[in-house]
């Protein structure tokens, strides 16, 4: 628990918070160039797409940092 009195954590908490911010930004500027170029029947299907594989990846990151946060102290019977 010392590391949460780290301010060096605490600023590469923030950096990263910051870089996943804008790297997001980015992202979603950069599918609506993409998807402004399309017809307009198909920017509805791609939107869906997009973001239903967005979720399913944030998803996944969520679920990979949980995992690796819990550790079994006994083996399972």
């Amino acid at each position: 628990m010392e590391i949460l009195a780290s301010p060096e954590a605490w600023i590469s908490l923030l950096t990263l918070t910051v870089l996943e911010i804008v790297l997001g930004i980015d992202n979603v500027v950069f599918i609506a160039i993409l998807a402004g170029k399309l017809p307009v029947a198909h920017r509805y299907i791609y939107f869906a797409m997009v973001f239903s594989v967005f979720v399913e990846v944030l998803n996944l990151r969520l679920l990979a940092r949980t995992t690796r946060e819990v550790v079994l102290r006994q083996p399972i019977r």
